[in-house]
């Protein structure tokens, strides 16, 4: 996701705490899971000012900070007036997204206001390469094509943060990108909104904020749509959908949902709820209570990663019955993503 549903406004804020415990209300409706072998986790915190890339376990052992002293940039048109991907020019990372074969990871990067790029570099933090235009704003997350060729974008083509349309970049072999624009005057307006690669590799969902309900909880209310990546084409597939829609299954059969259970002076308390897309299924839900910011799927939609109180991410299986928290520096988490072993 791109902001927080708890506050949109103050995210990045939130994230100066220091890590801070789950509280008795933050409960998995489920069984705890004990005893299982840490995975690798690709974890964003934030040291001082600045965002700090770190390859780890998600019991905190085995870090490595992966510094940044430039990128291979080969896709045509870009300026090369934007400052190099550096450690001393890097504003933010986001949307920290393992390959399907766990070999390497994309992200989202901007080193210069206003501006944000695509990097995909190797899972040890080498061989950096940027594979979207870098003079736009990248909008949400970044997702893989099943079969790791290609990754997926919504990128503003106007000022503004107007105009966002869904891109998708080649980026299998070691030559210059082929970036595709895939939709044109889609009418995405990005507010809350997640991306999905379809598991055909033919289509991609995406997500967002349509409306808002009254009082007294104000809940969103969003909206899936499908889009073609052969013409464009937008359909939808399921309105009106209660809550912010967090991420969608590469199936497209059900997604993760974040809504208000109550507000208490001024602080919304969460539900984690996943919904069916298609069909008449039950709903489940997952985590029931607590400041949830937002959540995503990793790549193979085994896991769910749950940022709480804007300060450090929880690992959960997609049907909620098990968690563990990633175990940082203490420092507030920004972005993370695991793999299995």
């Amino acid at each position: 996701m791109l902001i927080s549903y708890r506050t949109r406004a103050t995210l990045t804020a939130a994230a100066l705490f220091s890590l801070a415990a789950c509280s008795d209300d933050d409960k998995i409706v489920g069984p705890a899971q004990d005893g299982t072998e840490a995975q690798t986790a690709a974890l964003v915190e934030l040291e001082g000012t600045r965002p700090a890339f770190y390859i780890q376990k998600t019991d905190g052992t085995g870090r490595t900070r992966i510094h940044f002293n430039g990128a291979v940039d080969e896709v045509p048109g870009n300026s090369p007036l934007v400052p190099g991907l550096t450690d001393a020019n890097i504003l933010a990372l986001r949307s920290v997204k393992w390959s399907p074969d766990g070999t390497r990871l994309a992200f989202v990067a901007s080193t210069a206001f206003d501006q944000a790029e695509v990097v995909v570099m190797k899972a040890d933090g080498t061989d950096p390469r940027i594979v979207s235009p870098n003079y736009a704003y990248i909008v949400g997350d970044v997702d893989w094509s099943p079969d790791g060729t290609r990754v997926a974008y919504i990128m503003a083509t106007q000022p503004g943060l107007r105009g966002l349309e869904l891109f998708v970049s080649d980026v299998a072999g070691s030559g210059a990108p082929r970036v595709t624009k895939v939709t044109t005057n889609s009418g995405y307006r990005g507010l809350g909104g997640t991306i999905r690669v379809a598991s055909t590799g033919t289509a991609v969902w995406i997500s967002q904020v349509t409306g808002e309900q009254g009082v007294p909880l104000f809940e969103s209310v969003g909206a899936v749509q499908r889009v073609d990546l052969a013409t464009g084409a937008m359909t939808p597939v399921l309105q009106n959908i209660a809550g912010e829609v967090q991420a969608v299954s590469h199936t497209g059969a059900w997604a993760l949902v974040i809504r208000h259970k109550s507000l208490t002076n001024g602080v919304y308390e969460n539900q984690l709820v996943r919904i069916p897309l298609v069909g008449t299924g039950p709903e489940q839900l997952l985590v029931d209570g607590g400041q949830l910011d937002f959540a995503r799927l990793t790549t193979d939609d085994s896991h769910a990663m749950l940022l709480r109180s804007g300060t450090s991410f929880s690992v959960l299986d997609s049907f909620g019955a098990n968690s563990r928290t990633i175990r940082g520096s203490g420092a507030g988490q920004l972005s993370a993503d695991v793999k299995n072993n």
